[in-house]
């Protein structure tokens, strides 16, 4: 805990200075590829450097000048929506439900009672009389003077002074980012050598840390690169949209959405809600509201359900909660700059944490990847005497895996994590008759589940050929295969009674050994042969006898 208050800590103080070296880290990540397709097409490395980061300075200006533009037209113009603006509130206000109406009276009988005495005050409480003071002498006067205003702040000359104040800072701070955006392109293999002998250069050290670092360098660039095409392909879309609907300034709200869209979740709804208000104040009705809602919503799930995973690919590795986390903190230690590097630069402490046993707690708390398998899962939640989480996630696996599968992956290991509890003496009885009961109820249930599973896929073609009970051979059989209840009852007997008819045995009779664990395991394995058509049955458990 010391730790970590020290990091973020350093983090909040130093951020004047870490913050160009992420940025800059950033937009080395996204224009790496830039520079090594020119150096492909035989460009050498300090003009594709050059060349890529000055294409990318100038596209980022003209985009500014064209936002610039849009904004001061925007404000231009906004004074003569006013009547709609008044017309709409109006129109509110003689709804049926009043609520425009009733919160007018609330706050004006708010604003009376304040300004009016208070009836309860006492007679003997009179305000004192107003005390003016003396008047000041000529070196108080001076002294005073002194702190006002100087007269001369307002001349062309002061004017040029506080713009330069208010924007030499961002100036110098876009300097510093585009200079190591430049050295960092041109000396990537340098850095990549230091970073390596800063993490270890011995030889098992070194194959670690050249995984991490290329994955983490890999992972951030293509999902850089993917989320820029993917806001692309969102934004261009709106801004036709918002073109043909008749909103002002398009050009403005697109780039916004483009730009809002590298920031999760909350980025893409602030995105859309400013363009709807403005078509709100800007339409005397509400067809354009509607429509650009409309817009809003058909283009997010075009981008949402096909665009990004046809896109995407593989994943960033980071959970829902850690990509929401990741915003949280960074946007509270650097601002709205924070909110846009939030997910690359979780992204590399996950990834380096798997490779790295110190940074461990980042892929387990932040990345996409379970916790814990899911036979401990589902044995964790029989524990705590749930039913329906464990149903729900057997189905879910049993969406793309075998019942064979689901048997040996899941309930066998399962099984055996609860004998080892009971041999330790960590498990009260109730709890293990519990986990056995429902196991049970498990195995038949997903048996039956994947049943109806494989008939549905079928139920268009002919019944599947199962095996002669007798022979092994595929023979088509004109129903299930017959089942456990179906069998003589001496086959069923936990121990064969005398000499059983060849016709009617079982191929195949399972005799557990131990408890009930063993019994589960010889039920599932029945079950599978009953699948292939072969004749099984199982017997019941019983504790082992002296002989």
């Amino acid at each position: 805990m010391a730790a970590a208050a020290i990091i973020v800590a350093a983090l909040y103080a130093g951020q004047d200075l870490l913050i160009p070296l992420a940025l800059s880290a950033i937009f080395s990540f996204l224009l790496a590829p830039v520079v090594s397709r020119f150096r492909r097409w035989g460009i050498p490395k300090f003009l594709a450097a050059i060349f890529t980061v000055s294409l990318a300075a100038i596209v980022f200006t003209l985009i500014m000048l064209v936002v610039t533009y849009q904004i001061i037209s925007l404000a231009d113009s906004l004074p003569k929506y006013q009547s709609n603006i008044e017309q709409k509130i109006e129109l509110l206000r003689k709804a049926p439900t009043g609520t425009i109406d009733r919160l007018d009276r609330l706050f004006e009988s708010i604003e009376q009672r304040i300004a009016s005495p208070d009836p309860d005050r006492r007679e003997s409480e009179v305000p004192l009389p107003l005390v003016i003071d003396p008047p000041l002498s000529d070196t108080e006067g001076a002294t005073t003077k002194s702190t006002t205003p100087a007269a001369d702040s307002l001349t062309p000359l002061g004017v040029l002074g506080y713009i330069l104040g208010t924007t030499l800072g961002p100036l110098a701070s876009a300097a510093i980012v585009i200079v190591l955006v430049i050295f960092s392109l041109l000396e990537r293999e340098a850095i990549r050598g230091r970073i390596l002998r800063l993490l270890g250069s011995r030889p098992g050290q070194l194959y670690v840390s050249t995984q991490a670092l290329d994955d983490a360098s890999g992972r951030v660039s293509r999902y850089l690169l993917m989320q820029l095409v993917v806001n692309l392909t969102y934004g261009i879309p709106i801004l036709i949209g918002l073109l043909i609907i008749g909103v002002p300034s398009p050009f403005l709200w697109a780039l916004l959405t483009i730009v809002l869209r590298f920031i999760p979740y909350v980025g893409p709804i602030v995105g859309a809600a400013l363009p709807i208000l403005l078509a709100l104040v800007v339409d005397p009705g509400w067809s354009m509201v509607v429509w650009t809602g409309l817009l809003f919503i058909v283009v997010e799930l075009i981008s949402n359900n096909f665009v990004e995973p046809m896109l995407y690919g593989r994943s960033t590795g980071l959970s829902p909660l850690g990509i929401i986390l990741s915003a949280v903190f960074w946007a509270w230690i650097w601002g709205p700059i924070g909110l846009l590097i939030a997910t690359p630069m979780t992204v590399c402490f996950v990834v380096i944490g798997q490779y790295i046993p110190a940074m461990s707690l980042f892929p387990l708390l932040l990345g996409d990847q379970p916790a814990l398998p899911l036979h401990a899962r589902i044995y964790q939640r029989l524990l705590a005497m749930d039913v329906d989480e464990p149903d729900e996630a057997s189905r879910k696996y049993l969406a793309s895996h075998s019942l064979e599968q689901y048997y040996d992956d899941v309930v066998v290991p399962l099984l055996r994590l609860l004998n080892e509890e009971r041999h330790y003496h960590a498990l009260q009885p109730e709890h293990r008759e519990f986990i056995i009961d429902r196991t049970r109820e498990l195995i038949e249930d997903m048996h039956e589940h994947s049943k109806v599973a494989s008939r549905t896929e079928t139920a268009a073609g002919a019944p599947a050929p199962t095996k002669s009970p007798s022979a092994g051979t595929p023979v088509q059989t004109q129903g299930k295969a017959q089942s456990e209840d179906e069998l003589p009852k001496a086959a069923a007997s936990p121990q064969l009674q005398g000499t059983v008819a060849t016709d009617a045995a079982p191929a195949v009779f399972s005799i557990p050994l131990d408890d009930e664990s063993d019994e589960l395991v010889a039920r599932m394995f029945t079950i599978l042969l009953q699948r292939r058509g072969i004749r099984a049955a199982t017997g019941r458990a019983s504790e082992p006898t002296s002989s």
